[in-house]
C-alpha cells in the first residue's frame, strides 16, 4: 500500500510500464500525463486488476496516482504537450538525427520490416 490508497499495480508490473514509458521515449515518442495515466488503467484493466472508481469512471489511473507512480520512478519525465519550443527546434541537428536512423535501423531489423 502506497499512501492512501491501496495500490494498484505491484513493483514487477509498474517495472514493465517503466520499462515501456521509457522505451516509447527513446524511440522520440514520449508519453503525455494524461496518456500515461490511460496507459497504466489500460493494463490493470487488462490485468484483470481491481482499479478504484473513480479510475472506471475516467477511463484512466488518477492524478494521485501518476504523482506517486512519478515519485516511486523518479527518473521517469512525462512530456509536456506545447508548440515546438526553440530548444526542440534546435535539437534538429546531425547527432540526434543519426541518433533517430541508428535506431530505426534497429528496429527494421529486430522486426524484420520491408521498405516499401
Amino acid at each position: 500500500m502506497f499512501g492512501a490508497y491501496p495500490q494498484v499495480m505491484d513493483s514487477e508490473t509498474e517495472k514493465t510500464l517503466v520499462e515501456y514509458l521509457v522505451h516509447c521515449n527513446d524511440m522520440y515518442f514520449g508519453l503525455s500525463a494524461k496518456e500515461t495515466r490511460g496507459l497504466a488503467f489500460d493494463l490493470a484493466k487488462k490485468l484483470n486488476l481491481k482499479v478504484p472508481a473513480s479510475w472506471e469512471a475516467a477511463r484512466m489511473a488518477g492524478e494521485d496516482w501518476l504523482s506517486s507512480f512519478l515519485k516511486r520512478h523518479p527518473t521517469l519525465s512525462i512530456r509536456k504537450p506545447e508548440a515546438t519550443s526553440l530548444a526542440r527546434a534546435t535539437s534538429f541537428n546531425r547527432t540526434n538525427v543519426e541518433r533517430f536512423f541508428a535506431l530505426l535501423r534497429s528496429l527494421m531489423d529486430k522486426h524484420h520490416f520491408q521498405v516499401c
